[in-house]
Protein backbone atom coordinates (compact mmCIF):
# COMPACT_ATOMS: atom_id res chain seq x y z
CA UNK A 1 0.00 0.00 0.00
CA UNK A 2 2.85 2.15 0.84
CA UNK A 3 4.55 2.17 -2.64
CA UNK A 4 1.17 1.33 -4.92
CA UNK A 5 0.41 4.33 -7.64
CA UNK A 6 -2.91 5.26 -6.34
CA UNK A 7 -3.45 8.48 -5.69
CA UNK A 8 -6.30 8.31 -3.10
CA UNK A 9 -3.80 7.02 -0.34
CA UNK A 10 -0.98 10.01 -1.02
CA UNK A 11 -4.33 12.25 -0.38
CA UNK A 12 -5.20 10.47 2.65
CA UNK A 13 -1.77 9.16 4.18
CA UNK A 14 0.93 10.95 2.27
CA UNK A 15 3.17 13.44 4.42
CA UNK A 16 3.10 15.82 2.01
CA UNK A 17 2.71 19.27 2.93
CA UNK A 18 -0.27 21.89 2.33
CA UNK A 19 1.55 23.78 0.67
CA UNK A 20 3.01 21.38 -1.98
CA UNK A 21 -0.44 20.82 -2.80
CA UNK A 22 -1.06 24.39 -3.96
CA UNK A 23 1.18 23.96 -6.39
CA UNK A 24 -0.67 22.77 -9.74
CA UNK A 25 2.15 20.76 -11.21
CA UNK A 26 2.11 18.42 -7.97
CA UNK A 27 0.48 15.16 -8.17
CA UNK A 28 1.92 12.72 -6.43
CA UNK A 29 0.30 8.88 -6.79
CA UNK A 30 2.02 6.94 -3.53
CA UNK A 31 1.52 7.38 0.16
CA UNK A 32 5.90 6.66 0.65
CA UNK A 33 7.54 9.69 -0.35
CA UNK A 34 10.08 7.61 -1.30
CA UNK A 35 9.09 4.73 -3.82
CA UNK A 36 12.63 3.43 -4.15
CA UNK A 37 13.84 3.93 -0.68
CA UNK A 38 10.72 2.08 0.53
CA UNK A 39 10.66 -0.73 -1.59
CA UNK A 40 14.83 -1.52 -0.40
CA UNK A 41 13.49 -1.18 3.25
CA UNK A 42 11.17 -3.88 2.79
CA UNK A 43 13.45 -6.17 1.08
CA UNK A 44 15.82 -5.95 3.88
CA UNK A 45 13.15 -5.87 6.35
CA UNK A 46 11.40 -9.57 4.33
CA UNK A 47 15.65 -10.84 4.22
CA UNK A 48 16.21 -10.59 7.52
CA UNK A 49 12.69 -11.61 8.51
CA UNK A 50 12.92 -15.02 6.97
CA UNK A 51 16.62 -15.63 7.71
CA UNK A 52 15.78 -15.33 11.29
CA UNK A 53 12.54 -17.60 10.38
CA UNK A 54 14.75 -20.27 8.60
CA UNK A 55 17.42 -20.26 11.33
CA UNK A 56 15.29 -20.84 14.05
CA UNK A 57 14.42 -24.24 12.26
CA UNK A 58 17.81 -25.02 11.76
CA UNK A 59 19.37 -28.47 13.22
CA UNK A 60 21.18 -26.83 16.99
CA UNK A 61 24.73 -28.32 15.08
CA UNK A 62 24.19 -25.70 12.00
CA UNK A 63 22.93 -22.83 14.21
CA UNK A 64 25.93 -23.76 16.10
CA UNK A 65 28.58 -23.44 13.58
CA UNK A 66 26.32 -19.95 12.44
CA UNK A 67 27.37 -18.53 15.40
CA UNK A 68 30.87 -19.27 15.27
CA UNK A 69 31.08 -17.47 11.51
CA UNK A 70 29.16 -14.29 12.71
CA UNK A 71 31.45 -13.79 15.81
CA UNK A 72 34.54 -14.62 13.96
CA UNK A 73 33.30 -11.88 11.35
CA UNK A 74 33.11 -10.08 14.35
CA UNK A 75 36.24 -10.39 15.71
CA UNK A 76 37.48 -9.92 12.22
CA UNK A 77 35.74 -6.55 11.94
CA UNK A 78 37.34 -5.29 15.30
CA UNK A 79 41.33 -6.54 14.74
CA UNK A 80 41.29 -5.28 11.69
CA UNK A 81 39.72 -1.45 12.45
CA UNK A 82 42.16 -1.53 15.44
CA UNK A 83 44.97 -2.49 13.14
CA UNK A 84 44.23 -0.16 10.20
CA UNK A 85 44.06 2.59 13.24
CA UNK A 86 46.49 1.68 14.71
CA UNK A 87 48.82 2.11 11.48
CA UNK A 88 46.93 5.07 10.40
CA UNK A 89 46.08 3.54 7.31
CA UNK A 90 44.51 6.02 4.73
CA UNK A 91 42.38 3.14 2.91
CA UNK A 92 39.88 0.06 3.75
CA UNK A 93 41.93 -3.11 2.48
CA UNK A 94 43.62 -1.20 0.05
CA UNK A 95 40.60 -1.17 -1.86
CA UNK A 96 38.91 2.28 -0.96
CA UNK A 97 39.42 5.25 0.88
CA UNK A 98 38.99 5.44 4.32
CA UNK A 99 36.25 8.31 5.37
CA UNK A 100 37.48 8.98 8.85
CA UNK A 101 41.10 8.18 9.65
CA UNK A 102 41.01 9.14 13.42
CA UNK A 103 37.99 6.83 13.90
CA UNK A 104 37.94 2.90 14.30
CA UNK A 105 35.32 1.23 11.88
CA UNK A 106 36.72 -1.44 10.32
CA UNK A 107 35.94 -2.44 6.55
CA UNK A 108 32.66 -0.37 7.15
CA UNK A 109 32.34 3.35 5.91
CA UNK A 110 30.28 4.20 8.55
CA UNK A 111 31.78 3.92 11.79
CA UNK A 112 27.86 3.87 13.20
CA UNK A 113 27.34 1.50 11.39
CA UNK A 114 30.55 -0.59 11.98
CA UNK A 115 29.18 -0.02 16.08
CA UNK A 116 26.03 -0.83 15.99
CA UNK A 117 27.27 -4.49 13.87
CA UNK A 118 29.75 -4.77 17.03
CA UNK A 119 27.26 -3.74 19.49
CA UNK A 120 24.91 -6.39 18.24
CA UNK A 121 27.38 -9.49 18.32
CA UNK A 122 29.65 -8.67 21.28
CA UNK A 123 27.42 -10.78 23.65
CA UNK A 124 27.49 -14.05 21.38
CA UNK A 125 31.32 -12.88 21.38
CA UNK A 126 31.24 -13.40 24.68
CA UNK A 127 28.73 -15.88 25.39
CA UNK A 128 29.53 -18.68 23.02
CA UNK A 129 32.32 -19.84 25.24
CA UNK A 130 29.96 -21.27 27.89
CA UNK A 131 27.12 -22.53 24.85
CA UNK A 132 27.49 -26.05 24.65
CA UNK A 133 28.32 -27.99 21.40
CA UNK A 134 30.04 -25.24 19.88
CA UNK A 135 32.30 -26.81 17.80
CA UNK A 136 36.39 -25.91 18.29
CA UNK A 137 35.07 -24.41 21.73
CA UNK A 138 33.26 -27.58 23.83
CA UNK A 139 36.17 -29.17 24.43
CA UNK A 140 38.71 -26.13 26.04
CA UNK A 141 39.41 -26.37 29.78
CA UNK A 142 37.20 -24.03 31.64
CA UNK A 143 40.05 -21.19 32.29
CA UNK A 144 40.51 -20.93 28.50
CA UNK A 145 36.62 -20.63 27.67
CA UNK A 146 36.81 -17.49 30.43
CA UNK A 147 39.93 -16.18 29.30
CA UNK A 148 38.57 -16.48 25.67
CA UNK A 149 35.23 -14.94 26.26
CA UNK A 150 37.58 -11.96 28.17
CA UNK A 151 39.62 -11.61 25.01
CA UNK A 152 36.58 -11.28 22.75
CA UNK A 153 35.24 -8.68 25.09
CA UNK A 154 38.30 -6.59 25.23
CA UNK A 155 38.51 -6.80 21.58
CA UNK A 156 35.36 -5.73 20.78
CA UNK A 157 35.16 -3.25 23.50
CA UNK A 158 38.15 -1.56 22.78
CA UNK A 159 36.85 -1.23 18.95
CA UNK A 160 33.88 -0.13 20.04
CA UNK A 161 35.33 2.49 22.42
CA UNK A 162 37.42 3.77 19.15
CA UNK A 163 34.60 4.12 17.28
CA UNK A 164 33.93 6.84 19.44
CA UNK A 165 30.21 6.83 18.50
CA UNK A 166 28.33 7.09 21.61
CA UNK A 167 25.82 4.36 21.82
CA UNK A 168 28.78 1.63 20.70
CA UNK A 169 31.56 3.01 23.42
CA UNK A 170 28.00 2.61 26.00
CA UNK A 171 27.70 -1.25 24.66
CA UNK A 172 31.02 -1.56 24.33
CA UNK A 173 31.51 -0.25 28.22
CA UNK A 174 28.56 -2.85 29.29
CA UNK A 175 30.48 -5.61 27.47
CA UNK A 176 33.94 -5.73 29.11
CA UNK A 177 32.03 -5.11 32.40
CA UNK A 178 29.62 -8.28 31.97
CA UNK A 179 32.81 -10.06 30.95
CA UNK A 180 34.29 -9.30 34.06
CA UNK A 181 31.46 -10.59 36.49
CA UNK A 182 30.98 -13.55 34.02
CA UNK A 183 34.74 -14.50 35.21
CA UNK A 184 33.62 -13.72 38.82
CA UNK A 185 30.69 -15.92 38.82
CA UNK A 186 33.19 -18.61 37.53
CA UNK A 187 36.26 -17.86 39.24
CA UNK A 188 35.21 -20.24 42.68
CA UNK A 189 35.52 -23.13 40.34
CA UNK A 190 39.15 -22.97 39.77
CA UNK A 191 42.37 -22.71 41.58
CA UNK A 192 44.72 -19.58 42.05
CA UNK A 193 46.97 -20.94 39.97
CA UNK A 194 45.10 -21.39 36.74
CA UNK A 195 43.56 -18.20 36.60
CA UNK A 196 46.71 -16.44 35.24
CA UNK A 197 44.90 -16.69 31.85
CA UNK A 198 41.96 -14.60 32.77
CA UNK A 199 44.23 -12.10 34.36
CA UNK A 200 46.38 -11.91 31.56
CA UNK A 201 43.52 -11.25 29.22
CA UNK A 202 41.82 -8.99 31.21
CA UNK A 203 44.70 -6.65 31.31
CA UNK A 204 44.93 -6.82 27.61
CA UNK A 205 41.33 -5.78 27.20
CA UNK A 206 41.79 -2.93 29.98
CA UNK A 207 45.08 -1.79 28.05
CA UNK A 208 43.58 -1.94 24.84
CA UNK A 209 40.42 -0.21 25.35
CA UNK A 210 42.12 2.50 27.31
CA UNK A 211 44.76 3.38 24.41
CA UNK A 212 42.27 3.27 21.58
CA UNK A 213 38.99 4.19 22.99
CA UNK A 214 38.89 6.66 25.60
CA UNK A 215 40.63 9.82 24.31
CA UNK A 216 38.72 9.68 21.27
CA UNK A 217 35.45 9.10 22.86
CA UNK A 218 36.34 11.92 25.71
CA UNK A 219 36.92 14.12 22.37
CA UNK A 220 33.94 12.91 20.94
CA UNK A 221 31.49 14.04 24.07
CA UNK A 222 33.48 17.07 24.80
CA UNK A 223 32.35 18.02 21.23
CA UNK A 224 29.11 17.22 21.84
CA UNK A 225 26.63 20.03 21.12
CA UNK A 226 23.49 21.42 19.93
CA UNK A 227 24.48 22.08 16.56
CA UNK A 228 24.42 18.02 15.83
CA UNK A 229 20.88 18.70 15.97
CA UNK A 230 19.61 15.32 16.99
CA UNK A 231 17.53 17.06 19.80
CA UNK A 232 16.17 19.51 17.63
CA UNK A 233 15.30 16.56 14.96
CA UNK A 234 13.08 15.25 17.83
CA UNK A 235 11.98 18.26 18.43
CA UNK A 236 10.68 19.32 15.57
CA UNK A 237 9.12 15.58 14.63
CA UNK A 238 6.77 15.81 17.88
CA UNK A 239 5.83 19.37 17.53
CA UNK A 240 5.67 19.87 14.03
CA UNK A 241 4.81 16.67 11.71
CA UNK A 242 0.95 16.43 11.90
CA UNK A 243 -0.76 13.79 14.47
CA UNK A 244 -2.12 12.20 12.04
CA UNK A 245 1.55 11.01 10.20
CA UNK A 246 2.19 9.44 13.71
CA UNK A 247 -1.19 7.56 13.06
CA UNK A 248 -0.84 5.99 9.60
CA UNK A 249 3.34 6.49 9.19
CA UNK A 250 4.68 8.27 6.52
CA UNK A 251 6.26 5.21 4.60
CA UNK A 252 9.04 3.09 5.46
CA UNK A 253 12.33 4.84 4.99
CA UNK A 254 10.33 7.93 4.48
CA UNK A 255 11.65 9.56 7.31
CA UNK A 256 14.44 11.71 5.05
CA UNK A 257 12.04 13.28 2.70
CA UNK A 258 9.59 13.58 5.12
CA UNK A 259 11.55 15.65 7.25
CA UNK A 260 12.60 17.85 4.71
CA UNK A 261 9.18 19.73 4.94
CA UNK A 262 9.75 19.77 9.04
CA UNK A 263 13.07 20.97 8.71
CA UNK A 264 13.91 24.62 10.02
CA UNK A 265 16.17 26.94 8.18
CA UNK A 266 18.80 27.39 11.01
CA UNK A 267 19.75 23.69 10.77
CA UNK A 268 22.18 22.69 8.87
CA UNK A 269 23.10 18.78 7.60
CA UNK A 270 21.50 16.66 5.80
CA UNK A 271 19.16 13.84 8.22
CA UNK A 272 18.86 10.87 6.40
CA UNK A 273 18.00 9.24 9.53
CA UNK A 274 16.35 10.13 13.03
CA UNK A 275 19.47 8.64 15.12
CA UNK A 276 16.86 7.24 16.71
CA UNK A 277 15.60 3.45 15.48
CA UNK A 278 12.58 3.44 17.40
CA UNK A 279 11.54 6.46 17.36
CA UNK A 280 11.54 6.29 13.13
CA UNK A 281 10.56 3.44 13.67
CA UNK A 282 6.95 4.39 14.83
CA UNK A 283 7.15 7.84 12.72
CA UNK A 284 7.34 5.83 9.22
CA UNK A 285 5.27 2.50 10.55
CA UNK A 286 2.44 4.48 12.92
CA UNK A 287 -0.01 2.68 14.84
CA UNK A 288 0.79 -0.42 12.50
CA UNK A 289 4.66 -0.22 13.49
CA UNK A 290 3.82 0.20 17.68
CA UNK A 291 1.61 -2.94 17.33
CA UNK A 292 4.23 -5.14 15.64
CA UNK A 293 6.58 -3.77 18.46
CA UNK A 294 3.97 -4.59 21.34
CA UNK A 295 3.30 -8.18 19.54
CA UNK A 296 7.12 -9.00 19.29
CA UNK A 297 7.55 -8.07 23.30
CA UNK A 298 4.54 -10.17 23.87
CA UNK A 299 6.30 -12.94 21.92
CA UNK A 300 10.10 -13.15 23.66
CA UNK A 301 8.29 -12.53 27.27
CA UNK A 302 5.33 -15.80 26.73
CA UNK A 303 8.32 -17.39 25.05
CA UNK A 304 11.25 -16.29 27.57
CA UNK A 305 14.06 -19.12 28.77
CA UNK A 306 17.45 -17.88 29.61
CA UNK A 307 19.35 -20.26 28.33
CA UNK A 308 23.08 -19.55 27.30
CA UNK A 309 22.13 -19.45 23.74
CA UNK A 310 18.94 -17.52 24.31
CA UNK A 311 20.85 -14.99 26.58
CA UNK A 312 23.13 -13.66 24.23
CA UNK A 313 20.46 -13.34 21.42
CA UNK A 314 18.29 -11.58 23.82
Amino acid sequence: LQVLPIPVLAQWFGPYPEALWQQPDFAPSTWSPDVGASLRAWAVLLCLTSLAYLTSYLPRSCRMQIWVAVVVSALFQAFYGLIAHAGGSETVLGIWPRNNVDFVHGSFSNRNLFSAYLALLWPLAVGIWFIRRVPGLKHLPQELKIAGSLFCGGLLGAALLGSASRLGSAAGVLGIALTLMLWQAHRKNMPTQRQWPIWLAAVAAMLAASWYGIMPLAERLVATTAEEGRLIVWGQMFSQAPIAWWFHGVGLAGFESAFKSLQPGDVRGWYDYAHNDLLQWVFEMGVVGVLAIVAIGQRLVRRWRLDTERACLY
